[in-house]
This record gives structure tokens, C-alpha cells and sequence, in this order.
């Protein structure tokens, strides 16, 4: 029989108090900064006003990054894993954790951006009901409305 290995991650609310964790996540997502460019024109510092901001820590080390953000009337989500930590599960445990969130908060509707390119991420986005609304040039723009109940 196979083991079976579950992973043990620690979810983390990201504060003014530990922004360490998450710039030694964004120091250190190595290629999946390619398509994860949420800090690149912004300043760590910005998420003192997301709604919500968390990271996970597998042996304390920061694998996965998800925020809510809200820009104008619309509330954003945003989620990265951190190279050689792709494919294990971590951005379905991520969406799961900022979708219930939302639902808490009692959002009604989330949008999301992606690369065109970014299959595996759109793939992902569809299976959490995200549907597609447009595309400007190589971004794809996707919303899902939230049931409250």
C-alpha cells in the first residue's frame, strides 16, 4: 500500500506585526513571479487595506500567498505558490480558505485577473465557478457571485 502524505501547513493572517513572512515569499517565489505581479508596482505595505491577506507556512517556510483586496466597488482575489510547491494542493486549499472568507464577509460577488496563457491557474479558477468576463490583451478577467448561505 502507498503512504499517503498529508501536508501540514500553518494558515497565517498577514499583519504589519509579520510582514517578514511575506517578503520572504515574495523573495523567494522564483518563477512563479512571472505570473504573479501584485507587488512588483506596489509596496508590501498595501496590505494593511486588503479585507484579508494570509500566507501558508509548511515548516515554516512561506509556500503559498492569497489575498482579498478591495479596489473601488470591487473586491479582488489573488493567490501565488511559491516555485517547487506547484501542484500539491495548495492553491485549491487557498481558494477554498478566501472563497469561505468572502462568504463571511458576506461579499457578493470576487474577481479575479490571469495570463491568458496561465492554463493551470484558469483551470483552477473555473473548477471554484469563476467565469470568464473578457480578456485585454493577454489578461483574462473572471468573476464568481458568491452564495451567502
Amino acid at each position: 500500500m502507498e503512504n499517503c502524505v498529508t501536508l501540514q501547513i500553518a494558515k497565517i493572517e498577514i499583519s504589519n506585526k509579520n510582514l517578514n513572512l511575506l517578503k520572504e515569499f515574495i523573495d523567494n517565489i522564483g518563477k512563479s513571479s512571472d505570473t504573479f505581479r501584485y507587488f512588483k508596482n506596489r509596496d508590501i505595505t498595501c496590505v494593511k487595506n486588503h479585507i484579508t491577506t494570509i500566507v501558508f507556512l509548511l515548516e515554516n517556510v512561506p509556500v503559498a500567498y492569497g489575498h482579498l483586496d478591495k479596489d473601488g466597488d470591487k473586491i479582488w482575489l489573488g493567490i501565488a505558490t511559491r516555485e517547487g510547491f506547484t501542484g500539491k494542493g495548495l492553491g485549491k486549499i487557498m481558494m477554498n480558505e478566501l472563497i469561505l472568507r468572502a462568504k463571511q464577509y458576506g461579499l457578493n460577488k470576487i474577481y479575479l485577473s490571469v495570463d491568458t496563457t496561465n492554463k493551470v491557474a484558469i483551470d483552477l479558477y473555473k473548477k471554484f465557478q469563476f467565469k470568464n468576463t473578457g480578456e485585454t490583451g493577454k489578461i483574462s478577467f473572471m468573476e464568481r457571485i458568491l452564495d451567502n448561505k
